[in-house]
């Protein structure tokens, strides 16, 4: 026996779908190139070099000098510097110094700005469990298992984004504090339209439950989405419909009600606008009874 209604899984935070939505790209994938562990046992340097990806040197012990984009700068025990792509780096050791450096990459679709303004402080506090989470990755990176390729990636992403949080706003590059504000504007935006999937809400009402005038939610709306509040609840309710109906499980009318519409009728128009197809179309168990093979579908919860 199918469940008295169709059911609606959770949505994540941001879906792929809504999130190619945005002006800006996917969150991008971190990728670990190398981790290098150096203690000077006398006068130590490497001279000037260009890094191509980013780099984060945590300070394990001793008073670590160097230049990072043209600025001098120092780090003590427990700190954290962080070299961007593109940036010229020149560090000198002396002896009893010992720094860990973790080489990773960013992958996204389309180009990055760099995480930190110019000009902004590179040494800051370590993140809390950054030398456990080195310690570890060194120890993946001695193995040949199959699995530690993905693992090192996962470390790095770890130890990177937990650095980009511990980055103060007044020093990340604007562009990543707006994608991050629109992230979690889309998200919560999402997860309201999940918890009133069977009806249309007005927009000062959903304005209030997102803490936000109508006017600043009508303007999130078509600067992310292109459409209004209204007409991007409809949209996502007849997304949700749509993956139901594709279950093969539920017929046109029996969805329509559970998604709020008040008959199949006006369903289905708003559902072939906003799709460019029929639900019939969408719900497999009726296609396989119109090909005459498979076993009828239900008709009704």
């Amino acid at each position: 026996m199918p469940p008295a209604n169709p059911r609606v899984s959770a949505p994540a935070l941001l879906t792929e779908e809504w999130r190619e939505r945005i002006h800006a790209p996917p969150m991008p994938a971190v990728r670990y190139l190398a981790i290098n562990r150096v203690t000077a046992r006398g006068t130590l340097r490497y001279g000037e070099h260009r890094h191509h990806e980013y780099e984060l040197i945590l300070v394990e012990r001793g008073l670590y000098r160097a230049q990072v984009a043209g600025a001098d700068l120092s780090a003590g025990p427990g700190e954290l510097v962080i070299v961007q792509p593109g940036e010229v780096h020149d560090d000198a050791f002396v002896r009893g110094v010992v720094i860990t450096g973790v080489n990773l990459r960013l992958i996204a679709p389309r180009v990055l700005p760099l995480l930190m303004r110019s000009g902004s402080p590179r040494v800051r506090p370590a993140p809390e469990g950054t030398a456990a989470l080195m310690q570890q990755m060194r120890k993946v990176a001695e193995t040949t298992d199959l699995a530690s390729g993905g693992l090192l990636d996962a470390l790095a992403g770890q130890l990177f984004w937990s650095t980009v949080a511990a980055v103060l706003p007044d020093h990340r590059d604007p562009q990543w504090l707006q994608r991050g504000a629109d992230a979690r504007f889309l998200g919560a935006l999402e997860q309201f339209f999940h918890h009133h999937v069977n009806r249309r809400v007005a927009v000062d009402v959903m304005a209030k439950a997102l803490h936000l005038g109508p006017t600043a939610l009508t303007n999130h709306c078509r600067r992310l989405l292109g459409r209004s509040p209204a007409a991007a609840q409809l949209a996502w309710r007849l997304e949700r419909s749509d993956e139901v109906l594709r279950t093969g499980t539920w017929s046109v009318e029996a969805v329509a009600a559970q998604f709020g519409f008040a008959n199949a009728f006006h369903f289905s128009r708003s559902f072939h606008q906003h799709l460019g197809y029929p639900p019939s179309h969408a719900a497999v168990g009726e296609l396989r009874n119109q090909s005459g093979s498979g076993k009828k579908g239900h008709r009704s919860p």
